[in-house]
């Protein structure tokens, strides 16, 4: 029998019997064997009975129809999966009974025994049952007598492939290095199973602990480093070498922690200093990567900690919060902000409360007297300070010195006097008198002071007084008392030698006001006031006349003398009394001139008389006086309107002076010769001093008639030119 081609495969099949159809009639029986041809594979007249797909016992039956020909030949295929486990023939034949058969792609063959009944079909040398799926030829050989029949029974089991141990395989991780709290994803990525059902996946070593089974993508959350070994296992292998891959896990440093270099609530402005208490490999949740951090502004600060690609847990949370600070305030001024030493400004803060000063005051408002600049800023109820306000500039301008007062001249001095005070200031003065020069003239007591101005308005303080005193002058009336008194009469007379036992006439003076007690001093003008005699003395109130004296002065006519007698007070105020008095020669020769009173048109009036010395005492005694008449030297009454007119000195040499006690409208002064005719003519207006002075010097000695009228009153008197 040939050998027939196997090609192994298992699988379970259950028994099936074909009907073989005769392939030779009688006769037709095989003469030869045909040849296997390992390349073309059987003969092609080989009949097929088909394939056998399932597990079983399968026979061909067949008869022998030609004696002494060879027995028919067929061919069959087993299906994949199975295998041809056995082949026997049986047939009813006393001779015997010999065939072969083969496997395609084996040329061997396998006898049979001989004889009748049932017998194996052996493998040759080199090959045993089962055999592979394939294509198989059987032929069955020997005559056996014509009519017997044979039976070949085939037994078809399911292959048994063969076992073959699987790959080392390829193993690949999706991450081979993390940090605590991490994963990677393991799987097998080459390699066949081959005969092993499943890939095992072991730690601590090959065949270690199991952890996984299958080649598809796992999870692995391994806390430390870890090797995995994997080996294909179960079925017909026998599990062997494992591959490894290592996983390393890095452990995470320790949770940081916050420590504050400060107060972690502050105001807006401030900061705080953070610290991590690890030393390296800080993150801070504001990405800072510093062991500290400076936090301006609020929020919540966490801080994680990295060692060899490793993270901490955040920290525990530090909250800062920032309050926000008020706005500056601002000030506002009560007044000018630039004034003089010893004023002063209130700066009021527009915050009402929680201020605090440059000048370190805490109120709303300050009052301020020296200059700087003033700032305040404004404290919240969250203890934050505003910025400063914008400063407000206070000037403060010095003030001038005190000036001293300088006196020109005694501070005490009588009524009357005077005294110039000046000012050491040069300018800017102003005195308490009001008087703004560097100097004044004062003429009154009191106390006078000044003070100055400079130029930025500020006044100095006030000098120290300098008091004045201005002591009262005193008072003076003096008084004559002639011999021979002349009633009416403003100047008295005083007879010259007459008569020549005549006691001494008295001129006396009598002070009053002032101060304290009083001295005196006396004066004479006219003549030669050493020749006159008068005597008098400083220190009484009287000038004693003697009559009887010698004068070098020409008295052939009236003259007319002034003694002033001034009073001294203990200030050393004075006050002057003056008594004019007519000193008068009364003698025309051996005779006496005496003014004989007479009554003109009822009226009274004088008369010029000279008469013997005799009858001098006669018209005394009569009201008469002795020497010419008063109308000629001074005040009279004149018939139409009283008038007061002063001519002096009359009798006169040239030179005489008209003095009015007033002008009521205009004086006109006319001076006329006996004859009526007009010498010269003055006018005195009302605003003009009431006083003339005329002169006759051009004109003959004699005598002349003066006319004096204002308005209706009308003096008239005589005039003695000598």
């Amino acid at each position: 029998m040939k050998k027939a081609l196997l090609s192994l495969l298992f699988c379970c099949l259950s028994a099936a019997v074909f009907a073989v159809t005769n392939l030779y009639t009688e006769g037709a029986d095989m003469t030869t064997l045909p040849t296997f041809n390992p390349t073309t594979g059987f003969p092609t007249t080989a009949t097929n009975v088909g394939t056998i797909s399932a597990a079983g016992t399968y026979t061909v039956v067949g008869s022998l129809t030609t004696p002494g020909d060879y027995q028919d030949w067929f061919q069959f295929t087993i299906a994949s999966g199975f295998q041809l486990s056995n082949v026997t023939y049986s047939c009813n034949t006393s001779s015997g009974f010999s065939g072969n058969w083969n496997m395609n792609g084996y040329n061997s063959a396998a006898t049979a025994s001989s004889g009748n009944g049932t017998m194996s079909m052996v493998p040759s040398s080199g090959f045993a049952y089962p055999f592979a799926s394939g294509l198989f030829f059987i032929e069955m050989g020997s005559d056996f007598a014509v009519g017997n029949g044979y039976t070949v029974t085939i037994t078809v089991t399911a292959a048994t492939p063969p076992c073959t141990d699987p790959d080392l395989p390829t193993l690949s991780a999706t991450n081979t290095s993390f940090c605590t709290g991490g994963n990677t994803s393991l799987s097998v990525s080459g390699g066949s199973l081959n005969s092993a059902t499943n890939w095992y996946w072991y730690t601590g070593s090959c065949g270690g602990t199991l952890v996984h089974t299958g080649g598809s993508a796992w999870t692995a959350n391994p806390t430390s480093t870890t090797t995995y070994y994997v080996r294909g296992e179960g079925g017909c292998v026998t599990p062997s070498t494992c591959q490894s891959i290592t996983i390393t896990v890095n452990q995470a440093p320790l949770t940081p922690t916050i420590t504050p270099g400060g107060p972690t609530t502050f105001c807006q402005g401030g900061s705080v200093t953070l610290s991590s208490s690890a030393s390296s490999g800080n993150t801070w949740s504001t990405t800072a990567t510093t062991q500290s951090i400076n936090v301006t502004s609020g929020g919540t600060f966490t801080v994680t900690a990295t060692s060899n690609g490793c993270t901490s847990p955040p920290s525990p949370s530090v909250t800062v919060t920032v309050n926000p600070i008020p706005s500056a305030p601002s000030i506002t001024a009560g007044g000018p902000t630039t004034f003089c030493q010893g004023g002063s400004v209130t700066l009021s803060s527009s915050a009402s409360s929680g201020n605090t000063w440059s000048t370190t005051a805490t109120t709303q408002g300050i009052t301020v007297n020296s200059g700087g600049t003033y700032t305040v800023t404004t404290t919240n109820g969250n203890g934050c300070t505003s910025p400063p306000s914008a400063g407000t500039t206070v000037t403060v301008n010095p003030l001038p010195a005190t000036p001293t007062i300088t006196a020109g001249g005694p501070i005490s001095f009588c009524q009357g006097g005077s005294v110039t005070l000046t000012s050491s200031a040069a300018n800017g003065n102003t005195w308490n008198n009001s008087a703004i020069t560097q100097s004044i003239t004062v003429n009154a007591g009191g106390t006078y002071s000044v003070y100055t101005t400079n130029g930025n308005g500020c006044i100095s303080a006030t000098s120290a007084g300098t008091t004045v005193s201005v002591n009262p002058l005193p008072t003076a009336s003096t008084a004559v008392s002639p011999l021979y008194p002349m009633a009416g009469q403003e100047i008295q007379t005083i007879y010259l030698n007459y008569p020549a036992s005549a006691q001494s006439e008295t001129i006396t003076v009598t002070p009053s006001g002032g101060s304290g007690t009083y001295g005196y001093s006396w004066t004479k003008s006219n003549c030669n006031a050493t020749t006159l005699n008068p005597t008098y003395s400083n220190t009484t109130a009287s000038a004693v006349f003697s009559p009887v004296i010698t004068d070098t002065c020409s008295f052939n006519g009236d003259n007319v003398y002034t003694f002033t007698a001034t009073v001294i007070d203990s200030k050393g105020c004075t006050a002057s009394s003056s008594k004019k008095v007519n000193v008068v020669n009364p003698y025309v020769g051996t005779d006496v001139q005496v003014c004989h009173k007479v009554a003109v048109r009822g009226a009274s009036t004088s008369q010029l008389l000279v008469v013997a010395p005799s009858q001098v005492a006669t018209h005394l005694s009569h009201g008469d006086g002795l020497g010419n008449c008063p109308q000629f030297l001074g005040k009279m009454a004149p018939v139409e309107n009283p008038m007061e007119v002063l001519v002096y000195p009359n009798p006169t040499t040239g030179v005489f002076i008209v003095e009015l006690s007033k002008i009521t409208e205009q004086a006109d002064i006319t001076i006329t010769d006996l004859q009526g005719k007009m010498i010269t003519h003055t006018t005195l207006s009302k605003n003009q001093a009431p006083t003339a002075t005329i002169s006759l010097t051009d004109y003959a000695a004699g005598m002349y008639l003066i006319q004096v009228r204002d308005g209706d009153m009308v003096y008239r008197s005589k005039i003695v030119l000598r």
